[in-house]
């Protein structure tokens, strides 16, 4: 499933994200590539923290471009980690 993720950058360069419909789930890397590779675990962790069986469609709102410091992302999250669970 491909969700929008907001990812931001602070003053040290390390990112880290927001999922508008992952209310909470928010994966963290030193750079881009270690932030990306985070995504699949960050949510994986909510969903257990949650105790959320199915994950929530994702939303279909644009995303929103105004902040330059905030930068939307596509990112496809494998779901199949549930049906692992029950």
């Amino acid at each position: 499933m491909q969700y929008t993720i907001y990812a931001t950058q602070d003053f040290m360069g390390d990112w880290t994200g927001e999922f508008p419909d992952l209310p909470g789930c928010a994966p963290e890397g030193g750079d881009m590539e270690e932030f990306l590779a985070s995504v699949q675990s960050a949510v994986e962790e909510w969903a257990a923290e949650n105790g959320v069986s199915a994950l929530p469609q994702p939303g279909n709102a644009e995303p929103d471009f105004s902040d330059p410091k905030r930068i939307p992302l596509l990112v496809e999250v494998d779901e199949s980690f549930l049906a692992q669970k029950a």
